[in-house]
């Protein structure tokens, strides 16, 4: 059996490997109980929670490690990255494109490492803002992902300024 932090670390990448999402969170889980500043464990812990679409939890996880690691000594400006990557990653699933923002932003100074795939979410926010502010979708685009195996939508909600809903005490409601 597993005794150690690593071994169960070891046990989270295999599960990893085969997509079983929730069996690696456990065993990432079951690392940290053993050594809570395993930095890399944690990191992976949030990437297998985004990947079950756990959000909220993945966003604290990788939010944690970068700020434990901007407050030591000597800071790995590697998992830095992966941790602000990770962390924007998951606020732009929660839709949560400022903070999203903020965090990518970020990762341009820690070196090249990453820089083009928070550009690339960088891109894809510019595109939810548009699509949030002024109704503009790819409806092409939006097909295409309707026709995955999983299907999966990757567009803001749209808010119009101009629509309000207000209750009409002059009019009568229900169903006559």
């Amino acid at each position: 059996g597993a005794s150690t932090a690593e071994d169960w670390k070891k046990i989270g990448d295999s599960c990893v490997t085969r997509s079983r999402w929730q069996s690696a969170v456990h065993a990432y889980t079951r690392g940290l109980e053993l050594d809570p500043l395993a930095f890399r464990i944690r990191l992976n812990r949030s990437m297998a929670l985004s990947k079950a679409e756990q959000f909220c939890a993945a966003w604290e996880d990788a939010d944690r490690v970068r700020t434990e690691l901007a407050a030591s000594k000597n800071p790995d400006p590697i998992l830095i990255s992966k941790a602000l990557l990770r962390a924007g990653a998951a606020a732009y699933a929660l839709q949560n494109y400022e903070i999203a923002t903020q965090r990518f932003k970020a990762i341009h100074s820690c070196g090249p490492k990453l820089q083009q795939e928070a550009d690339a979410y960088l891109a894809k926010i510019e595109a939810r803002k548009r699509e949030a502010q002024d109704g503009e979708y790819d409806w092409v685009q939006m097909y295409k992902d309707g026709q995955l195996p999983v299907p999966r939508l990757d567009v803001a909600d749209y808010i119009s300024q101009a629509i309000k809903v207000e209750k009409t005490p002059a009019r009568g409601g229900g169903r006559g």
